[in-house]
């Protein structure tokens, strides 16, 4: 299995992917296939591009055949249209993922539409997300240099620029590379 951060569409899991070079698809862990980045297998031809001759493309060109008739399992949540127009399992669990639209709404308008949610509605988290990573990375690059500032040439980093100045004083390592300097 392969778990990929798709970034717009979400965590996707995969049990197996296939790839020709410009098309690469996967089976999904709930059942269905996409191209890696999330969006839906469009045609049959992509299928037969990227999968090979044999079980799994036989597989996957039967889930294409049958992908209209959505097996209804009486134990698995359906995908259902809230009244403020997003979407849940019918379970009152939310949609993690593009996934769990692909593998419960056939192929059509009504799965563009449910991707187009899901796509509009985590965008804001997926910016919320990078602006965080960069301000952890500002946050850490300034770390670096305040500890930089305040570390002894023999490793030792004092809680204040004055008590490195104290320690420097009496540190043997410090005093050896200043004569060296000098």
């Amino acid at each position: 299995m392969q778990v990929i951060n798709t970034g717009g569409y979400g965590e996707l899991t995969f049990i197996r992917t296939w790839s020709d070079g410009s098309v690469h698809i996967g089976r999904l862990e709930d059942g269905g296939y996409c191209h890696i980045g999330g969006p839906p297998i469009a045609s049959k031809r992509e299928l037969e591009s990227a999968i090979p001759v044999g079980k799994y493309l036989n597989e996957a060109l039967d889930w294409w055949e049958n992908k209209d008739k959505v097996e209804v399992k009486k134990d698995k949540p359906k995908v259902v249209l809230m009244d403020d127009g997003s979407y849940a399992l019918s379970d009152g669990s939310p949609i993690k993922s593009v996934g769990d639209l692909i593998a419960n709404i056939p192929p059509g308008p009504g799965l563009d539409a449910a991707v187009l949610w899901y796509v509009e509605t985590h965008r804001d988290k997926i910016k919320s997300r990078d602006a965080d990573k960069e301000a952890v990375e500002q946050k850490t690059e300034e770390t670096k240099e305040e500890l930089a500032r305040r570390t002894c040439t023999c490793g030792m980093i004092a809680k204040s620029f004055a008590g490195l100045v104290v320690h420097q004083r009496t540190c043997k390592v410090h005093q050896q590379q200043e004569q060296k300097a000098a």
